[in-house]
């Protein structure tokens, strides 16, 4: 191994995680189950049973990890690793947790009561900054097995500067702790979690940077709660219980590269680069066998934590902190679900077993349904064999792996198992459990189902109906029964998509009336009891589903009039008041034109399409809409809008030639409208003061002064304006010099 400094290293004895979060066992509602087994199938690659490993206690940190004060492997091959295989997706973990990123300016701790014997309802956390040498980059763990099945779990952090005495520590708690965002530690992200709290086990290893920030000592305290031997009682020191060889711990006595590799390990030092070297003394591992004490084997921990301080008092206030959880115990969920509850006779049920590793670490799992005899194992079910145990070898059940917990649905985390059963007339109830192993890890879930067989009455609520009305609508039921007695017929309202109350005439009446009081559908269901068949046999039922709907209303808005010189306008249609159904269509259509040219329209089916008429003259435009409801009286509606677009006139002003040298000084200006002006057009002359002598409401003007003459001329059909202007110089009487 090279960089190993014999002046540099510290073995110290370490108490520490097994960063495991525990999940819930697995509880669902109690439905059914059991008896003839018909037919089942699966799709899982079985393996044969395997003997767990039984840990000894005796596995060395070091057969499965380098712990030597740096971060790159110095020894390539299956063992040991080290930091640049773990964090670079590589190694031989069982779980790790990669590189858990806290950077400056986050995640300290905040208020008086944040100290390490205070419980964890008293801290407080909140982004802030600390003293340099207090502040936490990156943490990271891992764990392994052993050869005899220990747990092994190597830990690390590193700190932005090694300046100054400096205290490190790592928290590792059987709750789960998460830093929410109303900076409170609890259970969950969000204010309305839980708190977390300590328990019993918890596990605080301190580390202090003396010495300038040069020298690692490390002291291990187990949470007790009360009669600890530290301030309070709540924390025991525990440091002089670890057996020889089995924690150790170092910093790094030279700067440390990041491997190039691994992009996620983000540190920059003080005074350096992003990417590092990680300056000396401020990286520091340590790996523990947890089965190796007494009081910590098969212990599984949900979170961890590391913190600093700057102060060695177990009771000072702590600084700067980043959190993560390691998922590495046992842990299983199960559920057994039947597609239906309540059968009658003749009617298969279709079981669905599904076996759900909740844990970070691959589960050897076996699945046994008790077959309804609670507390005989003979005839239990082996359920991915969906076999008796009496017909398998030594009655054992049928072993198989699920992989850690990827939160995928369908993962690889679990496996799902059906099987059809035809049932006898009765009630069945039986319980599945799920075990899942790791090591000396074991946990356990169960669930179970209730299914009811009942002879069968019939029930035919009628045919469906719908209709196209106003609100409110009375429906005449249609509904038939067979093998009930009277007053054994119950009507009730199953779902209501109108947003009104439903009116039912007589809930007891095989064909009641039924009033609808808004648009929507109403899920009817008739309800046959017969007492005569047994307690559990309580209903045969049918449904009828009633739509009442209101027919579409088309409103393709006011009619448009527009004047152009050219032929081309785009009218905006204005749609404010037609209502289309959901799952209707509304369609814009040309259903006249006079124009001569094409209608464009901008969107057939938009609300308010723009539409453009290319020539003079009329379009009238249809608005379609059409109504998805077949019922009684279901149609569709349309409106028409008609679009006209007229000509402005067309005018031109003729030239007038000169009087000739010396002859008089008035002229006529003549308005020729060409086109555009309709049946009588009106003309408005204006020009230079006093210079129109008469005709100014006329197409002919007489003037007598130079300047610009401008005549407006107005369609008197469609209103439609253009103007005009001439230019004019009146020659003079005398020939120019």
């Amino acid at each position: 191994m090279n960089k190993k400094r014999n002046f540099r290293k510290w073995t110290i004895g370490v108490s520490v995680l097994s960063l495991l979060f525990i999940a819930a066992l697995a509880t669902t509602s109690a439905r059914l189950t059991s008896a003839k087994i018909d037919h089942w199938t699966t799709a899982l690659n079985l393996k044969a049973a395997t003997a767990a490993p039984v840990p000894t206690g005796t596995d060395l940190v070091d057969g499965v990890w380098e712990i030597d004060g740096n971060i790159n492997d110095a020894a390539p091959g299956p063992t040991p690793d080290d930091w640049n295989t773990i964090n670079c997706d590589g190694g031989n973990a069982a779980v790790k947790t990669g590189v858990i990123h806290d950077g400056l300016g986050t995640s300290i701790f905040t208020g008086g009561g944040s100290k390490d014997p205070e419980q964890l309802g008293s801290w407080r956390h909140k982004n802030g900054s600390v003293p340099d040498k207090d502040e936490i980059i990156n943490a990271y763990a891992a764990k392994y097995l052993g050869p005899t099945g220990d747990s092994i779990i190597a830990f690390g952090a590193d700190r932005f500067d090694n300046s100054g005495t400096a205290f490190i520590g790592f928290w590792f708690f059987k709750d789960t702790v998460v830093a929410a965002a109303d900076g409170r530690f609890r259970k969950g992200p969000l204010a309305t979690d839980a708190l977390s709290s300590h328990q019993v086990g918890d596990v605080l290893v301190l580390i202090e940077f003396s010495v300038g920030g040069t020298v690692p000592t490390a002291k291990v305290f187990e949470w007790v709660g009360t009669g600890g031997s530290e301030s309070g009682g709540t924390l025991n020191d525990i440091t002089g219980t670890a057996p020889v060889g089995s924690v150790k711990s170092i910093s790094n006595d030279v700067a440390q590269n990041i491997p190039g590799s691994c992009p996620v390990w983000d540190y920059t030092p003080k005074g350096g680069v992003q990417g590092g070297p990680i300056s000396v003394n401020s990286f520091f591992e340590g790996a523990i066998n947890v089965d190796a004490f007494p009081a910590l084997a098969g212990s599984c921990f949900s979170s961890f934590l590391v913190e600093t301080r700057s102060s060695a008092s177990v009771t000072s206030t702590l600084k700067d902190f980043a959190l993560g959880q390691f998922n590495t115990c046992a842990a299983i969920e199960v559920s057994k679900t039947a597609d239906n509850t309540a059968v009658c006779a003749g009617h298969s049920t279709t079981y669905t077993y599904v076996a759900h590793n909740t844990s970070g670490v691959t589960l050897d799992v076996t699945l046994v349904d008790d077959n309804e005899t609670p507390g005989n194992t003979a005839d239990d079910i082996d359920v991915p064999t969906c076999m008796p145990l009496s017909a398998l070898p030594m009655f054992q059940p049928t072993h198989f792996s699920l992989q850690p917990n990827d939160n995928a649905a369908g993962g690889t985390d679990q496996q799902t198992f059906t099987c059809n059963r035809t049932l006898s007339v009765g009630s069945h109830t039986n319980v599945v459990t799920a075990t899942g192993t790791f090591g000396v890890s074991s946990a356990t879930a169960t669930d179970n189902e209730t299914v009811v067989v009942s002879p069968n009455p019939t029930a035919n609520a009628g045919p469906d109906q719908g209709v196209c009305d106003t609100s409110p609508h009375i429906f005449q039921m249609a509904g038939t029964v067979t093998g009930a007695p009277p007053g054994t017929i119950t009507w009730s309202v199953d779902s209501n998509s109108t947003g009104a109350a439903v009116q039912i005439s007589d809930t007891n009446a095989e064909d009641p009336t039924v009033t609808l009081n808004g648009f929507g559908s109403v899920t009817l269901k008739l309800f046959v009891s017969n007492p005569a068949t047994g307690p559990s046999c309580v209903t045969a039922e049918d449904t009828v589903t009633l739509t009442l709907s209101q027919n579409p209303a088309s409103n393709a808005g006011a009619d448009k009039q527009a004047c152009e010189t050219n032929p081309s306008h785009a009218f905006s249609l204005s749609d404010a008041t037609s209502t289309v159904p959901a799952g209707g269509t509304r369609t814009w259509s040309v259903t006249n034109n006079t124009t001569g040219a094409a209608v464009l329209i901008s969107d057939v089916s938009a609300a308010n399409p723009s539409v453009t008429l290319q020539g003079f003259g009329t379009a009238t435009l249809t608005q379609t809409i059409t109504n998805p409801a077949t019922g009684t009286g279901c149609t569709g509606a349309t409106d028409s809008v008609v679009l006209t677009l007229d000509q402005n006139p067309v005018i031109t002003i003729a030239d007038v030639a000169c009087n000739a040298p010396g002859g008089g000084t008035q002229l006529q200006l003549v308005a020729v409208v060409s086109a555009g002006g309709g049946a009588s057009p009106t003309f408005s002359w204006s020009g230079p003061s006093g210079g129109i002598v008469s005709g100014g409401s006329t197409d002919t003007v007489t003037v007598n002064k130079p300047g610009t003459y401008t005549v407006t001329v107005t369609n008197g059909t469609t209103s439609c304006i253009s103007v005009k202007s001439k230019n004019v110089g009146l020659c003079a009487t005398d020939a120019a010099p």
